[in-house]
Order: C-alpha cells, then structure tokens, then sequence
C-alpha cells in the first residue's frame, strides 16, 4: 500500500521475532533519527536508553471532563466518536467521563442519541467480570465490536457503538476506570472541578499518568487549572 502511493521500497520494515537485544542494538545505530517506542516499559526504557533521540509512551487511561458549560450534544457526539474509533485500541481514547452533576443526565441522553448503550447496574457488575479476571484485562474482548461485547458479558446492545458504564468510585480499586482497549467508557458524576481533577488524578494512579487527558467547556479557567494538573 505504501508503494502504491509512492513511498520507496523498503521504507516500511517489520521484525518478524523481534527481542530486546536486537531491538537495542537496532535503536543504537547511529543511522537512526528519531525513535517512537510504545509497547512496554522494558521497551521505552531501552529507547531512552539507545543515545538517539527517543519519544516513549506506555499504557493510558484518559480521563475526559465535562462541565457545565459545555456544548452537551456536541461534547456527547465528540465522545461517542472518539470511543467509538477502531473499537478503541488507541491508548489515547477516553477511558473515564467525569461529567458535572448538573448536567451528567443531559450528556448521558445526548450519548444515548449517538447510539452509546447506558448500561443498568446488573449491565456494568457483568461488563467489569468479563472484562478484568485474575490474570488482569481480558485481551479477548480487545477490538471487540460493542454488541460483541455485551453478548459476551450476557446482556443485548444491538446496535451500539459504545458501552457506558456508571460507576461510583474514581479510583484504581473500581476496575473499570482502568485502561479499557474495547469500546467501553466509564461515567461518573463529579460536583466540582476540584472534585474533578481529584478523581482524574486518583484514576491514572495506576496507569496513565502523563499520558492524555480531554476536556469540554469553555470556561478557560477550569481548562487551564485540569490541563496543568492532569
């Protein structure tokens, strides 16, 4: 595909059983301009480590805010979108939604209309034993189409682009807060912007933490005091 738009042979080359040794010694040569290493610790450690520039990035957990005065229908369409692409195996897909009190039933409708399932709470207990086990998150359901999904934890979303799930708690104990690579998003309600960045900060305790992070409003206060914190 690269050569049928013009790039030169061989511009795009994969290691068929790479391991860190050879990676590092790849990484090393002097040939090299510039390194985008994601993947692992092990592996953005030995970038930085190659004496190249590197850029490394490990695993995410995006915290989004929505405030009070935000454009709801459009912040919902955003998220939905956004979560939505590729069945969300980008590492910089939300994770989390944190929407003010006073209008997180508005977001939660205007999601519902850009086909986002809000599941009950029998929904989410099934979603959070199918997706996170013993051995950790369920590489499985990594991909997965949302209506997939649901019928894999036991519940019908025909139709669906995404599964919402409300939750309580925002931090690492509530696993669902977690890095989720499926077109699953967590919702919690928050009261205030402190609150907010309090649970975006307490949520990325366990992965994430200066990954990526969203916000929709227009108070530019609150976008500056969560940006410089998150």
């Amino acid at each position: 595909a690269a050569r049928a738009a013009g790039a030169p042979d061989g511009a795009i080359q994969v290691i068929d059983e790479p391991n860190i040794p050879l990676l590092e010694k790849l990484m090393a040569d002097e040939r090299v301009d510039l390194i985008v290493a994601t993947g692992g610790p092990s592996v953005v450690k030995a970038a930085y480590r190659s004496g190249n520039p590197a850029i490394g990035v490990g695993p995410g957990n995006a915290p989004v805010l929505v405030d009070d005065t935000a454009d709801i229908r459009l912040a919902a369409k955003r998220i939905v979108a956004s979560k939505n692409f590729d069945n969300s195996i980008l590492c910089t897909n939300e994770s989390t939604v944190l929407a003010f009190t006073s209008i997180a039933d508005k977001l939660l409708e205007a999601m519902k209309a850009e086909k986002a399932h809000i599941c009950s709470k029998e929904e989410t207990d099934k979603l959070r034993r199918l997706l996170f086990t013993e051995q950790g998150f369920n590489v499985a359901m990594i991909g997965k189409d949302a209506s997939v999904i649901a019928e894999a934890a036991g519940f019908r979303a025909a139709g669906a682009r995404i599964l919402v799930t409300p939750v309580d708690l925002v931090q690492p104990e509530e696993k669902l807060v977690r890095e989720k690579l499926c077109p699953v998003l967590a919702f919690a309600k928050v009261q205030t912007i402190d609150q907010a960045i309090s649970c975006a900060r307490s949520m990325m305790r366990k992965s994430g933490k200066g990954h990526s992070a969203a916000i929709h409003s227009k108070n530019e206060t609150n976008i500056m005091a969560y940006a410089a914190a998150v």
